[in-house]
């Protein structure tokens, strides 16, 4: 249960890294 958890947790953290990186891209795109 607890290695679920965790995976969760890192699948949701790798995430939040993608969707700021591609909010960033498109930030510079749109300019």
């Amino acid at each position: 249960m607890r290695t679920i958890r965790r995976r969760v947790v890192d699948v949701f953290l790798c995430y939040l890294i993608l969707l700021s990186f591609i909010d960033r891209h498109f930030a510079d795109a749109l300019r």
